[in-house]
């Protein structure tokens, strides 16, 4: 059987960080192409590397069998339903859509068409994140998951990710949100409800009811002056008393581990039909409606259901 061969969409900080030396270093799935608008951006960062760069979406799904996106929602979510249909295997990033009903049709599209999928979540990819989710899936009696995030992303020109429009026009929300609710749902299970409200600024706090009972708190912001406040982080209290995620010394190097794990799981399952992974399409999109319904909370001032 010929390699499997993967092709990033995107040429952003985010592709230049983790998607594209994470692709790279991988032995599954061998990185073979760039899509990007600008052709010297494209070509400026394939330079040296065994990829070719594109501008056509059309050529560049000819040459490759896995997607990775590394663009904005909107943008991802147009080129992922291309991909669907051209019979290609997904590496989404998140959110998979800011629609909720686009998202639901991706992911019935997929499957339909059975196409393997996982939604690039590093917490629940990076190996010590995933241990430890484990760990804590494993033991009943969880009433509170909370994730507490706050960042200087939309008021520091010096952030690597401060000149991104569509995080400067959803903020938080829809940035760190996504983040959030999967961290929350990979222990306590799908969200039935959610209310949301906004504070001063960028400041958004989410109460969220899971199926199986427990309570999901989130609060984040992206507009802190530098520094931001330190503190928070992601933790579960219940029966066995709190218990607090684990921190990496280097987020990059964590993601990028996270973006060579996603590919190996999705080899795995175009090669060998193993299991979806539990952040598949399908994953993305009940993250996509929690957050929807969030956002339609701020609005109506009630609950809302997902």
């Amino acid at each position: 059987m010929a390699a499997l061969r993967f092709g990033v969409v995107g040429t952003g900080t985010w592709a230049q960080r983790v998607h594209v030396p994470a692709a790279l270093a991988s032995d599954r799935a061998p990185l073979v192409a760039v899509l990007g608008r600008d052709a010297a951006r494209t070509a400026a960062l394939v330079e040296g590397t065994p990829a070719l760069a594109y501008t056509d979406a059309g050529s560049f799904l000819d040459a490759v069998d896995i997607v990775g996106f590394a663009v904005p929602p909107d943008v991802q979510s147009g080129l992922a339903a291309t991909a669907i249909e051209a019979g290609k295997h997904l590496l989404l990033e998140k959110p998979v859509s800011m629609d909720a009903a686009v998202a639901r049709t991706l992911a019935a599209r997929a499957a339909e068409r059975g196409i393997h999928s996982t939604v690039f979540f590093p917490h629940l990819l990076v190996p010590v994140f995933a241990e430890w989710a484990a760990g804590m899936r494993e033991r009943d009696g969880w009433r509170l998951g909370r994730v507490e995030s706050y960042s200087s992303v939309l008021a520091d020109p010096a952030n690597p990710f401060h000149d991104s429009p569509w995080r400067h026009e959803h903020g938080a929300l829809w940035d760190v949100g996504p983040h959030a609710i999967a961290q929350l749902c990979a222990v306590l299970g799908p969200v039935t409800s959610v209310v949301g409200r906004r504070g001063p600024g960028d400041l958004v706090s989410l109460l969220l009811e899971h199926r199986a009972g427990a309570q999901g708190a989130v609060s984040m912001a992206a507009d802190f002056p530098p520094p931001a406040p330190a503190g928070g982080g992601t933790y579960f209290i219940g029966v066995h008393g709190r218990a607090q995620q684990p921190s990496v010394p280097d987020w990059d190097a964590a993601a990028r581990d996270a973006y060579l794990a996603a590919i190996a799981h999705l080899a795995d399952q175009v090669e060998h039909g193993a299991p979806q992974h539990r952040s598949d399409l399908g994953f993305g999109a009940h993250v996509t409606a929690v957050l929807a319904a969030a956002e339609q909370s701020m609005s109506s001032g009630r609950a809302e259901t997902v």
